[in-house]
C-alpha cells in the first residue's frame, strides 16, 4: 500500500484547524507501517465535499494515512474505515504476516 502509515487506533480527541480541516488524536493500538508514537495526530477535512473522514471519538479505526507536514492525513480515498467487531480480522492478519 502507498500509505505512509498504517495502524489500528482509537480516536481520542478532535480540534478544528480553521474552517476547512480538523485534526484527530489517535491512540495507536497496533502499527503495521511507519515509525509511530503511541499517540498520533491525523488531519482530515470537515467532510463537506472535501473527502474528509467523520471520525467518531472513542471508536476504533483501521487507518491508512499519508504524511502532511508534521502530521498524518487521511481522507475518504484511503482505505481508512471504522472497525466493527471482527470486521477487519482478515486484513489485520494479512498485515501482521507481512510485517514479520
Amino acid at each position: 500500500d502507498a500509505a505512509h502509515a498504517v495502524f489500528v487506533g482509537v480516536s481520542l480527541a478532535v480540534q478544528s484547524i480553521g474552517e476547512r480541516q480538523r485534526i484527530f488524536e489517535f491512540e495507536v493500538v497496533e502499527s503495521f507501517k511507519g515509525d509511530l508514537k503511541k499517540r498520533v495526530k491525523v488531519v482530515t477535512g470537515r467532510g463537506d465535499g472535501d473527502f474528509g473522514i467523520a471520525f467518531v471519538i472513542d471508536h476504533r479505526y483501521m487507518v491508512y494515512a499519508d504524511r502532511s507536514g508534521r502530521h498524518l492525513s487521511a481522507h475518504l480515498c484511503t482505505r481508512t474505515q471504522m472497525i466493527y467487531g471482527g470486521s477487519h480480522d482478515t486484513e489485520v492478519a494479512i498485515l501482521r504476516a507481512h510485517r514479520k
